[in-house]
């Protein structure tokens, strides 16, 4: 293959995609039947009838399904509190800044004000939406 054409695949090195094998079809389709069954307000072991499996099946299959969407809600929860953390991270940034700008005595006056007033709404914010976070809705009237 060296002195062949040079544009010619070596097929040891082809990336064949992962094709699922009909067992794997068959379980994917079950689990999808099993859900809309039990959405439908079936109960398991009405399930297992339909689709011709024993029960314990059925219930091993919801098992797995709640395993997976507990990992699922697992990563999200993470990722948020990631993404938060990044966001307080950016926010302390801005925050040091406007309070070098105020602290700053060569700077115009008006300037110094402004990023004081951008310091405060920040803090104003904050402490309002602190406050709808703790307080029961009915007893802040804001």
């Amino acid at each position: 293959m060296n002195d062949a054409n040079p544009t010619a695949i070596e097929l040891s090195k082809l990336q064949v995609p992962n094709v699922d094998t009909q067992e794997n079809w068959d379980l994917k389709w079950r689990r999808n039947k099993t859900m809309q069954l039990l959405s439908e307000g079936k109960a398991q072991w009405e399930v297992a009838e339909e689709l011709n499996v024993h029960e314990s099946t059925i219930s091993r299959g919801i098992q797995k399904m709640r395993e997976e969407v507990d990992a699922e809600h697992t990563n999200w929860v993470k990722h948020i509190a990631f993404e938060n953390e990044l966001q307080l991270v950016g926010l302390t940034e801005v925050l040091k800044d406007l309070w070098a700008v105020v602290r700053n005595e060569r700077l115009e006056i008006g300037e110094r004000l402004r990023a004081y007033l951008r310091l405060t709404n920040c803090f104003i914010a904050n402490v309002h939406n602190a406050r709808l976070d703790i307080w029961p809705k009915e007893l802040l009237k804001i």
